[in-house]
């Protein structure tokens, strides 16, 4: 790990000022150390949040990291935002426990093999945004199609809309085949490359 970006007296100094606005520029500092750690380090993503969705094997408990994240960002957002001195020790506890855990972890090498893992996670993760907010329109588009069911110049627009749907829906259903059969064959891929290098790590030895 990075040394010069591992500076807890930083955090202490913030901490001793003993007022709101110390607490929560403490957890702040800390939230930067760790994000700033975790891109020396070499993880890609074009955020901080992607990055430490990819870096999570390093930490002992990841779910915890991303609360304490969150609520660093939601001090961020919100200026009025209350912090009490024993969340605060809790909060900063995880961060020290996550600093803790990469410590001594050095910039990875990523072979081939992870570095297709890493993009694929990286894709999972935008398409989980894309699902999210895909749900929210297809519930908003269906509920448009049954107020519009209501009335005779609706039901023509329905019909019209249900054509194009199907169509639409032949094709979508084309290219998440297709993107199935890709994944299974980059997964396979690499699985096949990480099985061969083990055999021959084997036979070398």
């Amino acid at each position: 790990m990075p040394q010069q970006s591992y500076n807890w007296n930083t955090i202490q100094d913030y901490l001793a000022e003993n007022s709101q606005t110390g607490m929560m520029m403490a957890i702040l500092e800390a939230d930067k150390i760790l994000a700033s750690i975790i891109l020396d380090l070499g993880y890609p993503g074009k955020n901080n949040k992607e990055r430490m969705y990819l870096a999570q094997n390093l930490f002992s408990d990841f779910d915890r990291v991303k609360e304490a994240r969150n609520l660093a960002s939601t001090i961020k957002k919100e200026v009025d935002f209350s912090l009490s001195s024993k969340m605060t020790e809790e909060i900063l506890a995880v961060y020290y426990q996550a600093l803790m855990d990469i410590k001594d972890h050095k910039r990875p090498r990523f072979v081939f093999w992870q570095k297709a893992l890493i993009y694929l996670q990286k894709k999972a993760l935008r398409a989980k945004k894309l699902l999210k907010y895909l749900g929210i329109y297809i519930f908003i588009f269906f509920l448009i199609v049954l107020i519009l069911d209501k009335t005779k110049f609706g039901n023509k627009i329905v019909a019209i809309i249900l054509k194009s749907t199907d169509f639409i829906f032949s094709w979508f259903l084309i290219i998440v085949l297709l993107a199935l059969g890709v994944t299974a064959i980059t997964f396979g891929s690499i699985w096949y490359l990480k099985n061969k290098r083990k055999i021959d790590i084997d036979i070398s030895t």
